[in-house]
């Protein structure tokens, strides 16, 4: 139980570096249509992968994080080697027992209860963190109602109908030269280009394409 235990908090920080190499991986996807579209790959280049190696680019990962990776995997495997270990251990006493003269069945019984007290106590000590983070989601779901609703004096957004009014807002806004597509359009489909926009204190504008989403 103590092994699986290790072996569930030194899978922490791995999980967080594997969670950062995931979000860059994410955000390179995400934003490589629209560098693409821009002409400037050079950029999203230097920044995602190594421009040291011109065959072949490679992930830039932090060395760090390799060496991270180590420890999780050599918890791992020593857990696993106790858990057989024991089990070879276990039958090892009882065999001695039972050629010292010991009832055979109840070396039996008392193996078999050693196997699944063993078994039980090592998934009970190798979950307390998935049991944590079942919590914490529960905690979340739930604690949504105890916020007070859009008008309530106790909530900081106003009521939009209410005391949102032209008297509170102020200054004005300009666009300027605006160019828009999207980036999976592979040809000169502007949706913006060369616009230009002003919004005069208290006015509120919303652009909708042609399938009415905004």
């Amino acid at each position: 139980g103590t092994t699986f235990a290790l072996q569930s908090s030194s899978q922490s920080s791995y999980k967080e570096s594997i969670s950062k190499q995931e979000k860059m991986v994410s955000d390179y996807i995400l934003n490589y249509a629209t560098v693409l579209s821009l002409a400037n790959e050079d950029t999203i280049i230097s920044r995602y992968f190594s421009d040291n190696n011109s065959d072949e680019i490679s992930f830039k990962a932090k060395r760090e994080h390799l060496y991270e990776a180590f420890g999780p995997g050599f918890v791992y495997g020593f857990g696993f080697s106790f858990f057989i270990l024991s089990f070879s251990l276990l039958g090892f006493v009882s065999a001695h027992n039972i050629k010292s003269g010991h009832d055979p069945e109840d070396q039996l019984r008392g193996t078999l209860g050693f196997l699944f007290a063993f078994l039980s106590v090592s998934y009970l000590m190798s979950n307390p963190p998935d049991f944590g983070k079942s919590l914490q989601a529960v905690n979340k779901i739930f604690g949504l109602k105890k916020y007070p609703i859009e008008g309530d004096p106790d909530c900081p957004i106003k009521n939009g109908e209410d005391d949102c009014h032209s008297e509170g807002i102020s200054g004005v806004i300009e666009f300027h030269h605006i160019y828009f597509k999207y980036p999976s359009s592979k040809t000169d489909n502007w949706i913006l280009q060369d616009f230009n926009l002003k919004i005069n204190e208290g006015e509120s504008i919303g652009f909708v394409g042609e399938s009415g989403c905004g």
